[in-house]
C-alpha cells in the first residue's frame, strides 16, 4: 500500500487531509469541507464571528496548535498578509 504524500492528522476522531494550498481539510460526511485551523479555533474559543478569519500566526498552515491561531477581522487579516509583501 503506497504511503500518503502528506500525513493525515486526526483531531477528536476527525481526519484532516492536506490540500494543495497547504491547509488541512476534513472530507468526512459530518465535517465535510471544514478546515482544521477553524475546527481547532472553535473547539477552544467558540464560534468564529461572521466576517472573521482564523490566521496562522507563524505562517505555517500545517501548525494548527491553538496558540498559533488568531481570529482576525477580514480587513485586519488582509492587511496582516499585505505586510509580508512590502
Amino acid at each position: 500500500m503506497p504511503r500518503a504524500k502528506y500525513p493525515i492528522f486526526e483531531v477528536d476522531g476527525i481526519k484532516f487531509y492536506r490540500k494543495p494550498r497547504g491547509y488541512y481539510k476534513s472530507d468526512s460526511v459530518r465535517h465535510c469541507g471544514q478546515y482544521m485551523h477553524r475546527y481547532v479555533w472553535e473547539k477552544h474559543n467558540g464560534p468564529i464571528p461572521a466576517g472573521y478569519h482564523v490566521h496562522h500566526i507563524n505562517g505555517d498552515k500545517s501548525d494548527n496548535r491553538v496558540e498559533n491561531l488568531a481570529c482576525l477581522s477580514a480587513d485586519r487579516h488582509v492587511s496582516w498578509h499585505m505586510r509580508e509583501y512590502l
